[in-house]
């Protein structure tokens, strides 16, 4: 408590000392900017008055009404007289102001252009048009360059010919130096912009990007102001910006200082504030200190490490010598850690051996009227001397028992797989003879190689033939095909059964979703899910689907079943 009755009011103090500093250096700097804008604005107007008045008294000039009126009474040398003459006049005009880039005479009646330096033997009509329908009090603007115009007679004589026309392009690259003359600030800036469409016409700064300085002028002048001043974020830099608008020039000029500049001078406040600040604090940081020694680090470890364990790792433990509360908190997530890898260890035991277990039910479980029926086929051929169709229907048969009642390994490669589910296919292909056609397409070669559970193919054609197929008395339709998904694969069973209803199909997804982290019983369906969701992940299992066949369409999912093999997941 004594220690923040002493350091609250030093603080307090130095605190307004700085901001007084500031507030008095901003005032300073901002009036500056705003008189420096008007005298450069009042400045322009009174340079640009100046040129008006001179370009008008050019405008009478006789020998250029001469030129303009009766050159064809004029010899040649009366001609080139009046050239010379006029040339000269537009030099002297021209070097009378810096700010004069170059000065022209259009001539429609003799289709002669002359400018200070040159006489060209045709006129821009495109420029004469546009430099004759300027209002003359204005200067114009054109492809960021600045002109000025007077034509003659003046555009108040309506239906007049047009006899000639003064034409003054103003140097934007005097312009810009006059502005930079203005500077007294390194990094200080300024544009001239035309006020009717605020256009940049000079840029006198190292900004490129000057969209936001228009926009804070276009929402001032919006406002109906002509002057004013405020901050703007540019490039993530804050300037103080001060404009003003001339009616009479048709201009907007601004100069603008980066923020930092202008607080210069309350450097000197600041570093002393910051000096007793962190006197101050610095007695808070030691105390702080000792707090975070003794509190706040044991408990970030013990953060840590629960942080740890929640992304799944589950070896990390919190070696220790602390005797005190947080030595016991370290005891215990230790022994929790051991005894989470004791139950987990034995949920996924309990689960592959469930796994192992129903594939052993569904290897034994043959349909003792699917035998009957292959024996009965079998005897058929044979007493119809059908002994070549007898050897291959016996061969399938053999090859069929020997693959369901092998059980030394659980994984089989898809090519394996697959030959097994085209042994069932060809056995059912005679019992059912003309009644189905079986389309069979082979796995991708990349993934012939990959490492599955065994019977995850079989079962579901059995399926199919058992719940869609039975009751095709003609033109029944099955198809195993293979598609090749990124990294994945997928197996598709097809069939154009016509009794399945979108409820069965609804009822099959429900029961899958549903059952989808029971391993060990429920139909043949579920079980595959289960067991390729264990064996590949969430991202693999079954989906089904109502076919373009017409019957039931069950997706087998493999992901990253590119060919890859695994021999002890």
């Amino acid at each position: 408590m004594a220690f923040l009755l002493v350091a609250v009011p030093l603080y307090v103090a130095n605190l307004f000392i700085n901001i007084k500093g500031a507030e008095q250096n901003k005032s300073q700097i901002t009036s500056s900017l705003q008189f420096r804008v008007s005298s450069y604005i009042d400045n322009m107007e009174d340079e640009i008055e100046r040129i008006t008045r001179l370009k008008s008294d050019y405008v009478m000039d006789a020998d250029l009404l001469q030129l303009s009126t009766i050159s064809e009474g004029l010899d040649i040398f009366e001609r080139f007289r009046i050239t010379l003459a006029l040339q000269k006049r537009l030099q002297i005009m021209q070097m009378s102001s810096s700010l004069i880039k170059n000065t022209g005479i259009f001539i429609p009646a003799i289709d002669r252009t002359i400018t200070a330096y040159e006489y060209l033997t045709s006129i821009d009509q495109e420029w004469l048009d546009i430099l004759s329908r300027h209002n003359e009090n204005r200067l114009l603007m054109i492809d960021s360059r600045l002109f000025m115009s007077l034509p003659y007679p003046g555009r108040d004589v309506a239906d007049k010919m047009l006899l000639y026309l003064l034409s003054i392009e103003l140097s934007t690259d005097e312009i810009i130096k006059s502005m930079n003359s203005k500077r007294t600030f390194e990094n200080e800036g300024s544009l001239l912009l035309d006020k009717h469409n605020n256009r940049v016409i000079a840029n006198a700064s190292s900004i490129a990007d000057t969209e936001a300085f228009v926009h804070f002028i276009a929402d001032t002048v919006h406002e109906n102001k002509n002057s004013g001043s405020g901050f703007i974020q540019v490039e993530n830099r804050e300037y103080y910006a001060a404009y003003e608008s001339s009616d009479y020039l048709g201009l907007t000029y601004m100069t603008f200082i980066p923020e930092r500049e202008i607080m210069g001078p309350v450097r000197l406040y600041t570093v002393w504030f910051w000096i007793l600040s962190i006197t101050s604090i610095g007695f808070i940081f030691l105390f702080s200190y000792w707090i975070r020694r003794i509190i706040h680090r044991p408990l970030v470890y013990l953060v840590q490490s629960f942080r740890r364990m929640e992304a799944g790792d589950l070896q990390v433990k919190i070696s220790h010598d602390r005797r005190d509360e947080f030595g016991f908190l370290y005891e215990r997530f230790n022994n929790m850690i051991n005894r989470l890898g004791q139950l987990i260890g034995e949920v996924y035991e309990q689960k592959i051996n469930s796994q192992r277990a129903e594939l052993k039910r569904l290897q034994s479980q043959i349909n003792p009227h699917f035998l009957y029926n292959n024996h009965f086929i079998l005897a058929r051929l044979i007493k119809a001397g059908d002994n070549d169709r007898a050897y291959v229907f016996a061969k399938y048969i053999g090859e069929y028992l020997r693959y369901v009642t092998k059980d030394e390994q659980d994984e089989i490669t898809l090519e394996q797989e697959f030959l097994f589910a085209k042994a069932y296919t060809n056995i059912q292909l005679i019992c059912y003879t003309e009644r189905v056609q079986i389309v069979l397409e082979p796995p991708p070669p990349q993934s012939l190689a990959l490492k599955v559970p065994r019977l995850i193919l079989q079962p579901i054609l059995e399926n199919a033939f058992e719940h869609s197929l039975e009751n095709k008395l003609t033109n029944g339709i099955l198809k195993l095909s293979f598609s090749q998904n990124g990294s994945g694969v997928s197996a598709i069973i097809e069939d154009n059964g016509d009794e399945l209803e979108s409820s069965v199909i609804e009822h099959i997804r429900q029961s899958l979703n549903a059952r989808e982290t029971s391993v060990g019983e429920g139909t043949a369906l579920i079980n595959i899910h289960n067991r390729l969701r264990i064996k590949f992940g969430d991202e693999s299992g079954i989906e089904v689907s109502r076919s373009s066949l017409g019957g039931l369409k069950v997706e087998v999912r493999i992901s990253g079943g590119s060919g890859s093999s695994c021999t002890d997941c």
